[in-house]
């Protein structure tokens, strides 16, 4: 296979995830004519299944800014135990900050590279976001802003992974 061609797929794999796994839920939604009320009591006939379909859902959350954070941790919260719900909200939190930073981590970042060398006034700010990572994802975490954007772009920059999951979890716990 030609190294264009694998380079070429490798940077749009995360993509093609994101699309097929859109299509697939749009496509089930559409053939088992889910309704409001039929998941409501899908979900409610068994916690193992309604705590499977939450953390699917933050997985298309981390994909996707189209599904609210707070809707989910509302509605973990009405269906289980503080105790349940608290588990499931953080494992699904975690599930949302570690995939959308991987999508950006595994993302080509040579172009930002090449351009930071040309721009040394905004290398300078990248330089101290690096050194200060733990401070700039908290902060921009506890902003609101989406989870989604953020993880890309800390997993772009190449931001170690404990400091982005352990600053951005704190920032945002359920």
């Amino acid at each position: 296979m030609n190294t264009n061609v694998k380079r070429i797929i490798k940077n749009y794999l995360p993509v093609l995830i994101i699309l097929v796994c859109m299509i697939a839920a749009v496509a089930a939604a559409i053939i088992n004519h889910w309704t409001f009320e039929s998941v409501y009591g899908y979900i409610i006939s068994n916690k193992a299944r309604a705590a499977a379909i939450i953390l699917f859902l933050y997985v298309l959350k981390s994909v996707t800014v189209i599904i609210y954070y707070s809707f989910l941790v509302a509605v973990t919260g009405f269906i289980f135990d503080l105790p349940q719900a608290l588990l499931i909200n953080s494992a699904g939190t975690m599930i949302c900050l570690t995939i959308s930073y991987i999508m950006g981590y595994n993302t080509k970042s040579e172009g930002l590279v090449l351009k930071l060398d040309k721009h040394p006034k905004i290398k300078r700010y990248f330089d101290k976001c690096e050194t200060n990572s733990f401070l700039v994802s908290y902060i921009l975490h506890a902003l609101g802003l989406s989870t989604e954007v953020l993880g890309i772009m800390f997993g772009f920059m190449r931001m170690p992974y404990l400091k982005y999951a352990v600053s951005s979890f704190i920032a945002v716990a359920p």
